[in-house]
């Protein structure tokens, strides 16, 4: 009778363990599950951030607003000229002190 009741007991207790196990299991894999789609996002926040880099071209240009010089103006971010003109060489680097920003919208 009490080897009965101590096999019952041990069959209880191997069967909570194995549930607790599972749900361990479980868990775990949707951690696993979030940590992929939190890269999956980062990566694709990185491939945007460079795609829009590339987009507006040499660093010498700014993103801002269309109502910077016009409230009239719709709300857009373009692409501005700051420094471009003759204080640079071709590739872009400064050769002198930069002058008044002209603020003209590239096309």
């Amino acid at each position: 009778m009490a080897t009965l009741l101590l096999i019952i007991l041990l069959s209880i207790l191997a069967l909570g363990l194995l549930s607790l196990s599972s749900v361990s299991l479980r868990s775990a894999s949707q951690g696993s599950a979030q940590a992929q789609e939190k890269a999956n996002a980062r990566l694709a926040l990185v491939l945007a951030i460079a795609e829009l880099q590339k987009q507006a071209g040499s660093d010498m240009r700014i993103t801002a607003p269309a109502d910077i010089l016009d409230q009239n103006n719709p709300p857009l971010t373009g692409v501005w000229r700051s420094w471009e003109g003759t204080n640079q060489t071709l590739t872009g680097s400064m050769t002198g002190r930069p002058t008044i920003p002209d603020y003209a919208r590239i096309e």
